[in-house]
């Protein structure tokens, strides 16, 4: 199953303020703009091994960090930028179609940064379903528990990303059901692009512009996303913040692992067990409380650990900078700053590290 990953990371001079990030975008490749200009997103092409994925990822990440440091910049793998200061904005059709379905709540979209798990699509329904299954894993990699300078949860960019970015339209950035097939689930973002579109149009954006800026594989935001538009077609895993590379890649190995189980022996969803070796999911109103947990909790909700525990994750292997970090109610400039050089000197460590580093092998618990 080849695999592929983009993060996105915010850039900030030597004494941790946030900078345009466009100089850098500019002279790196593989490397995107965002929605705000301090953020940018490395990608990396789609990789026949977890052993070449960790090989590009050290590639890519180190032109990029070297690309910075000749500017006198860091890169800094944080799910939010922990401050309240204003994030200037780039301005492009696409960002004002959204702004007219998602009002001044898409503003919210600016403040995260996250990282997203491209998986080959092979068995397309389990994979849908277990990835969906696999969405508590984001408290393993746990970045902030703060948001524009408050503590807000123990992991705040799911909050902010999915609870406010998208409170008014939670079918396009919250967490799906499980499909039956994967033909179900292509309707489903099927009658979501009809319905992005209508709402668009309600609000004067011509159904055309609509069309020409957007697919429907890539106007819906969910946590887990069918994209039929790249190339043979992936599955998107949307869970992880914008953690540090080290981490998101023993998150990769652990996640492809699970998901080759569940491609091999399948899926069913309940807690029994009904002995046909298939790979079980809880029930997805199960899945959302353990959901709720994680936001609120991260790892400490024992229901949360036990969860991805079951499903063959050690959370004790995972080192959540956010668990590091929450000791106060509240951030200034000044905290902010000293946060986000103390997560960009993670970064670096992992970066040199990260060619030399061996795949973790996990186990896979069928329930």
């Amino acid at each position: 199953m080849r695999i592929g990953i983009e993060i996105e990371y915010w850039l900030v001079d030597t004494d941790g303020n946030l900078r345009p990030a466009d100089e850098v975008i500019a002279a790196c490749e593989g490397v995107d703009s965002e929605m705000v200009t301090p953020l940018l997103e490395v990608k990396t092409p789609p990789c026949d091994s977890l052993a070449e994925l960790t090989a590009v990822l050290g590639d890519r990440l180190g032109r990029v960090r070297d690309e910075a440091r000749v500017r006198d910049k860091r890169l800094v793998p944080l799910g939010t930028p922990l401050s309240d200061e204003r994030l200037p904005r780039r301005t492009s059709s696409r960002l004002a179609v959204q702004h007219a379905v998602l009002g001044d709540d898409l503003g919210h979209a600016g403040y995260c940064a996250g990282a997203h798990l491209h998986f080959e699509q092979t068995s397309v329904a389990d994979q849908l379903r277990v990835l969906t299954a696999l969405d508590p894993a984001f408290a393993l990699v746990n970045t902030t528990p703060y948001y524009r300078g408050r503590r807000v949860t123990a992991c705040a960019r799911p909050l902010a990303y999915r609870r406010l970015c998208y409170r008014s339209v939670p079918e396009y950035g919250q967490l799906w059901r499980y499909p039956e097939s994967a033909a179900e689930w292509r309707e489903r973002v099927r009658r979501r692009f009809d319905a992005f579109v209508d709402a668009a149009a309600e609000r004067g954006v011509d159904p055309d512009t609509v069309e020409s800026e957007f697919s429907p594989c890539d106007a819906v935001w969910a946590p887990v996303c069918l994209r039929d538009d790249l190339g043979a077609g992936t599955v998107e895993w949307r869970t992880p913040d914008a953690a540090s590379p080290l981490e998101l890649c023993r998150l990769a190995a652990d996640a492809v692992r699970i998901v080759e189980t569940a491609v091999e022996d399948g899926t069913r969803i309940g807690d029994g067990n009904d002995g046909d070796g298939s790979l079980s999911l809880p029930p997805f109103a199960t899945l959302r409380a353990r959901v709720d947990a994680a936001i609120e909790r991260g790892l400490a909700a024992p229901p949360v650990e036990e969860h991805l525990s079951r499903f063959g994750f050690d959370p004790d292997e995972y080192r959540p900078f956010g668990e590091e970090i929450g000791g106060r109610e509240r951030l200034d400039a000044d905290d902010a700053r000293r946060i986000r050089l103390r997560a960009a000197d993670r970064l670096e460590r992992d970066v040199e590290r990260l060619r030399g580093t061996a795949t973790p092998q996990t186990g896979v618990s069928r329930g």
